[in-house]
């Protein structure tokens, strides 16, 4: 695997300054796309991991701002994580969606195991509990973002 971070900063030729997005969302898609597709195919949430992990989220709307700030302000080789929200927990995300089409039926939760074996390595993200700061970014760069409640957007 080419860790790309790695080979930015040993570039001579490039001031790369790096921006980790969290896990990115609007309030019909981005991350939460497999929690709509099984809503929509199979009447409830397809959960991969456990409904107690947490995610951190950032709304694309604010990631965006977030790299324009960088492209303005950042010094070279500095490193930010874009998160608006530290971890908020599946679960309750999974609920907010449910609640909004009036959905009773408990999500499906899939183990890690079944859906690395379905779709590969990469899946295993999405099982994890995960949390990020973006509090460099805004004490910085100034960022402010505007999306701090994914629960009542998406519900």
């Amino acid at each position: 695997m080419i860790d790309n971070a790695a080979m930015l900063d040993g570039a001579t030729n490039v001031d790369a300054t790096i921006i980790h997005p969290a896990m990115v969302y609007h309030r019909d898609g981005g991350v939460l796309w497999r929690f709509l597709d099984g809503i929509r195919d199979h009447g409830r949430a397809d959960v991969w991991g456990g409904l107690d992990n947490r995610w951190p989220v950032v709304h694309r709307d604010d990631l965006a701002v977030l790299y324009r700030l960088a492209l303005q302000a950042a010094a070279a080789g500095e490193r930010y994580c874009a998160a608006a929200e530290d971890g908020v927990r599946v679960g309750d995300m999974v609920a907010a969606l449910h609640a909004r089409f009036g959905i009773v039926a408990e999500p499906r939760v899939r183990t890690a195991a079944a859906v690395m074996a379905e779709y590969g390595d990469w899946a295993l993200g999405p099982t994890l509990d995960q949390r990020m700061s973006g509090a460099k970014a805004m004490r910085e760069l100034d960022w402010t973002p505007r999306h701090r409640d994914i629960l009542s957007e998406i519900g």
